[in-house]
C-alpha cells in the first residue's frame, strides 16, 4: 500500500514538468500583428523542434 501511495504522490510533480508553453504575439516593424507567421522553437540540447502558426491576432502558443 505504501508503494502505491508513493507512486501517486510522485506522479503529480512529474506531470508539472510537461505542462509548459512558449507564447507570444508576432508583429512587424510597424507594430502591426502578423497572422500566419511560422514559429519554430528548437531545444538546443536535444535538437527537438516544435512548430506553430500565429492566428489572426498574431498570437501563438508552442506547447512542450
Amino acid at each position: 500500500m505504501r508503494f502505491v501511495l508513493v507512486l501517486l504522490l510522485a506522479a503529480r510533480p512529474a506531470l508539472s514538468q510537461f505542462n509548459s508553453a512558449i507564447q507570444g504575439i508576432v508583429t512587424d516593424a510597424a507594430g502591426a500583428v502578423t497572422p500566419g507567421a511560422r514559429i519554430l522553437v528548437t531545444n538546443l540540447a536535444t535538437g527537438t523542434e516544435r512548430e506553430a502558426l500565429s492566428n489572426d491576432e498574431g498570437l501563438y502558443r508552442v506547447l512542450s
